[in-house]
């Protein structure tokens, strides 16, 4: 896989759009999820308690049970559960695609890391035994990577040319 496929490949799942009643869904969610609304929610179950528990003001208790107001957060509670699901699954298929997208590109990484291993080898194993052991050096002086699964400074095999 070239480069340019491995940045087409990250870019793919970017591109789709959501449908509306994904961004409905994602939208409610955000919203409900906000401190703005916490606090929003709060004051309005304050001030629907206050007005149909105490006599602060002169209106008539429309709610005096408190009846009224939990049909409405149960109703709330209802459609939040089923817009935090729809939005949940949206974000899991979202991360889905991301881990299928990065193993992908993961792979494309390993393949040109042993094709650039391989010609590694290659070369040292043309080179004379003095000038391979000044390579081998060389790598061997190489910082490790902090790559447990990458050595820098793995020997290599030499065809078998008998030393002098």
């Amino acid at each position: 896989m070239s480069s340019t496929e491995t940045s087409k490949l990250a870019l793919s799942t970017a591109v789709e759009k959501p449908t509306l009643s994904q961004r409905f869904a994602d939208a409610v969610t955000g919203t409900m999820g906000s401190w703005n609304f916490v606090i929003g929610q709060a004051v309005v179950l304050a001030a629907w308690i206050t007005l149909n528990t105490t006599t602060i003001l002169p209106i008539p208790h429309w709610d005096p049970n408190l009846i009224l107001l939990n049909l409405a957060l149960s109703t709330e509670a209802a459609f939040a559960g089923a817009f935090i699901l729809m939005s949940q699954n949206r974000r899991s298929e979202k991360d889905r695609e991301t881990a299928v997208n990065d193993y992908q590109v993961d792979l494309a990484a390993d393949v040109t890391l042993k094709e650039i291993n391989r010609k590694i080898d290659t070369i040292l194993a043309a080179l004379p035994p003095e000038q391979l052991k000044a390579a081998t050096d060389a790598l061997r002086a190489i910082p490790a990577s902090t790559n447990d699964n990458v050595d820098a400074a793995k020997p290599v095999k030499k065809a078998a040319n008998p030393a002098p």
